[in-house]
């Protein structure tokens, strides 16, 4: 019997240098789609956007917004 389903999700968050290809966030959307499970690609770049924006006392989490409204915005059915 499957647990039911809750509003929170299992999250991984992966940095890299360069960021995610086509065929990673492929892969992503699959997961996603299939098993409810969110991976989130950053680049250094993203990492210090969002110091950067904190240091500016901006909404240094509208980077992660923004992310994960374009992942749930491409998912296919």
């Amino acid at each position: 019997m499957n647990p039911p389903r809750t509003a929170l999700r299992s999250t991984a968050i992966i940095i890299s240098k360069v960021g995610a290809d086509k065929n990673a966030m492929a892969l992503c959307r699959g997961v996603l789609r299939e098993h409810g499970k969110l991976i989130i690609n950053l680049t250094v770049e993203d990492i210090c956007a969002m110091l950067q924006m904190r240091d500016e006392a901006t909404d240094h989490n509208s980077v992660l917004t923004d992310y994960v409204d374009k992942m749930l915005m491409e998912l296919e059915p």
